[in-house]
C-alpha cells in the first residue's frame, strides 16, 4: 500500500486517510510491518484519518516511541476523535 517510488511527493496536504489493519480507540494502528506512514507523518504534521470497520478496533494496542497515531478514527457504526482520549 505504499506508493511507488516515481509518484509525486506533495508534502502541502491537509488530510491524509490512512491503510490500517486494526487501531485502538486511542489511535494506535497496527500497520503493515514498514513504517512508511510513521515515518512519513513525523515528518509531515497532518491530520490523519483511518477508515476501518468496527471489528478492526481493538481496544489495546501498545504503542512503540516511533508509532504515529490517527486523529480520527472513522468507521461504520462511529466517528472516534482520538485526541479527546489519548
Amino acid at each position: 500500500m505504499e506508493p511507488k517510488e516515481e509518484c509525486p511527493k506533495d508534502n502541502k496536504l491537509d488530510i491524509l486517510l490512512v491503510p490500517t489493519i486494526g487501531i485502538s480507540p486511542k489511535g494506535v494502528r497496527l500497520g503493515y510491518g514498514h513504517g512508511f506512514y510513521d515515518r512519513f507523518l513525523a515528518e509531515n504534521k497532518i491530520e490523519t484519518i483511518s477508515l476501518i470497520f468496527e471489528k478492526q478496533i481493538i481496544k489495546n494496542i501498545p504503542r512503540s516511541d516511533h508509532d504515529v497515531t490517527i486523529d480520527w478514527i472513522v468507521s461504520e457504526d462511529r466517528i472516534i476523535d482520538t485526541s479527546n482520549i489519548r
